[in-house]
């Protein structure tokens, strides 16, 4: 019997885990190494940065008729280096940056002939702009000189840029260090053609233990009727083998110490879930702060594709919640 499970007592969880203030994220290096351009800061000049930066002529672009409402959005993560211009960490798939052909390890010069000695003054040159506008951008890309124009968009929440990403899309394989079983590595090509729940989470995350009672129910009630549970750690594998043995963990668990398959999947804030059908396709996403919301639909989602697989035995109807 299919058994729709209730979020009663969830909705409590924190929202985002961190041993200081109750945002879970997982560990950020500091800004002054990498930073994104999703979310501009101040337009005051930072200390230490060319005064004439600032003020330098731009390129004249077109822009859109009519400008949308919002905070701009480019869509890149980015690091200084002490030398002329910013390096480009990631590309956020999607982003008005990745259409516009920007790649990573790609070294930003100016945008709009403006100079950029660092992160912070091309996230004040973004958020000059509006959504609509077209910023021109010198990049050097290994020995090659590039102008690429990016058309930027409307800033949208973190939930809905990884929901636009990865939902309708083949899940990004990988392959994990797996605990307890008898096999040392998990990969995720051995859930073709099955139905499964990604989770991502870490010991130190309050939200995410809190959440373990939920998961071992899940599979309890669901996994008979096909749906499988895999969960990764961003933390030291002895460090999630205690855990889960402590807490018996039923599921399939594995460790991501240095969270290449986190980056793949976009989570930053932890816990994160991803519901992947039998063809490998990314179904539903439950991520920053509404991940509790997007759960409870990610739950019914799972039920109703496993009820639709379990007509020919007849399942009965899950209970009024």
């Amino acid at each position: 019997m299919i058994e729709k499970l209730s979020l009663v007592g969830v909705a409590a969880i924190v929202m985002a885990c961190s041993p200081a203030n109750g945002q879970s994220t997982v560990k950020r290096p500091s800004p002054k190494s990498r930073s994104s351009v999703d979310a501009p800061s101040s337009r005051a000049t930072s200390p230490g940065a060319d005064p004439s930066a600032s003020p330098a002529r731009r390129v004249a672009l077109p822009r859109r008729p009519t400008a949308q409402k919002g905070r701009p959005w480019l869509g890149v993560y980015l690091r200084n280096d002490g030398r002329p211009g910013v390096i480009v960490r990631k590309v956020h798939p999607g982003s008005p940056a990745a259409k516009a052909g920007l790649q990573a390890g790609d070294r930003i010069l100016t945008i709009n002939n403006a100079t950029l000695p660092s992160v912070r003054i091309l996230q004040r040159e973004v958020a000059s702009y509006s959504p609509g506008d077209k910023v021109a951008l010198e990049v050097r890309r290994s020995v090659k000189s590039l102008t690429i124009v990016v058309l930027l968009e409307r800033l949208v929440t973190y939930g809905q840029r990884v929901h636009k990403a990865l939902v309708g899309k083949p899940a990004p394989p990988f392959t994990v260090a797996r605990i307890g079983a008898g096999s040392k590595t998990f990969s995720s090509q051995s859930m073709k053609g099955k139905l499964w729940l990604l989770e991502f989470w870490a010991t130190w995350c309050g939200a995410c233990r809190r959440v373990i009672p939920m998961l071992k129910k899940i599979h309890q009630q669901y996994g008979p009727y096909g749906l499988h549970i895999v969960s990764i750690a961003k933390d030291k594998p002895a460090r999630v083998a205690r855990l889960a043995a402590q807490l018996k963990l039923p599921y399939t668990v594995g460790v991501d110490p240095r969270g290449k398959v986190l980056s793949q999947y976009l989570v930053n804030p932890i816990p994160a879930f991803m519901l992947i059908n039998k063809k490998g396709i990314v179904v539903d996403v439950a991520v920053g702060r509404t991940w509790v919301a997007s759960f409870r639909r990610m739950l019914k989602t799972a039920h109703a594709i496993l009820t639709k697989n379990h007509n020919a035995r007849h399942p009965p109807a899950p209970p009024q919640p």
